[in-house]
């Protein structure tokens, strides 16, 4: 769910094993109120969950992104190996050199597919 916060109040702070935490309630542009421990500012659009907490106010959380690589980019590796076929296909004498470019672009489209 979407959120837009318009007002953010510290409710309660503390530490714990050495890490300081903070308990901040905000309201959102419709009305509600929720308690959240992540850092929220005024005016910004973030993206979350509410979690009932009766009988208290209830939970807000941003969504955390998951994993912690990045996904690869295969292009590279698509222009690579295209490029080796077209190569090994004028070595082998079945396409002459000024056809080499063309010949990589085609393997790359069928790459992609």
């Amino acid at each position: 769910m979407k959120i837009k916060v318009s007002t953010v109040s510290v409710k309660k702070t503390g530490e714990k094993n050495g890490k300081t935490w903070t308990i901040s309630t905000i309201t959102t542009e419709d009305g509600n109120t929720y308690d959240t421990f992540d850092t929220l500012e005024v005016g910004k659009e973030y993206e979350g969950e509410a979690k009932p907490n009766p009988p208290y106010t209830d939970n807000f959380s941003l969504t955390r992104k998951s994993g912690g690589f990045p996904k690869k980019d295969y292009t590279f590796e698509k222009r690579r190996v295209a490029l080796e076929c077209a190569t090994s296909l004028m070595a082998s004498g079945m396409i002459k050199g000024e056809h080499l470019i063309a010949t990589r672009d085609k393997f790359f489209e069928y790459l992609n597919q």
